[in-house]
């Protein structure tokens, strides 16, 4: 129970910070980007970085909307809410998806069209669909936690309004006993 008082004490102060610092504006500064990101996200589950015995990968989307402030002339922090899917496939007839919410946190470095993204995110499991036969399941049919905090680093190439990134997240956290999230996002934004 203290676990769970501190994790939800520390997800809110991250959230309140990043709120904060990307409304605080000078009156000499431009005003934040806001946008939209879509695009394919491809997933699975790994331990040690191996992935699942007779696991694959599941295909899916990601769609979000984000909010940018430059921080210094190259430099901005980035954060937004993203919806996405990961999990696993064990046969056609047998997949397990994870519906995640997102707060993604970043600082994104900007030369030119071309940039580069770190940070981590705040995935809240909002529903799981677990498949129906224990015995081919890696997970044994038991649920993950409702909690993830990925590492995530990308790339990007930004013409006008419109970008192309892709972006990589490893799970920091064991969701499932050993097992931790792995996914990459390739996709398209649209800055207002």
């Amino acid at each position: 129970m203290k676990n769970k008082i501190t994790l939800n004490l520390l997800i809110l102060a991250v959230l309140s910070i990043s709120s904060i610092s990307l409304s605080a504006q000078d009156k000499n500064d431009k005003p934040a980007k806001i946008g939209v990101r879509a695009g394919w996200n491809y997933a699975s589950m790994f331990i040690d970085n191996e992935e699942l015995s007779g696991a694959e990968h599941i295909n899916s989307f990601y769609i979000g909307v984000f909010k940018e402030k430059k921080m210094v002339p190259l430099l901005r922090l980035g954060s937004g809410l993203e919806y996405f899917q990961n999990g696993y496939k064990v046969t056609d007839n047998i997949t397990r998806e994870i519906h995640y919410i997102s707060v993604p946190l970043y600082l994104k470095l900007k030369i030119g069209p071309v940039y580069a993204t770190g940070g981590t995110g705040f995935n809240f499991k909002v529903s799981e669909e677990i498949p129906g036969s224990a015995l081919a399941d890696p997970l044994n049919n038991e649920k993950t936690q409702f909690f993830d905090m990925p590492f995530q680093l990308g790339a990007g190439l930004k013409i006008l309004m419109f970008s192309v990134e892709a972006r990589y997240n490893w799970g920091m956290f064991n969701v499932h006993k050993e097992a931790s999230n792995q996914y990459m996002q390739l996709g398209f934004t649209v800055s207002f």
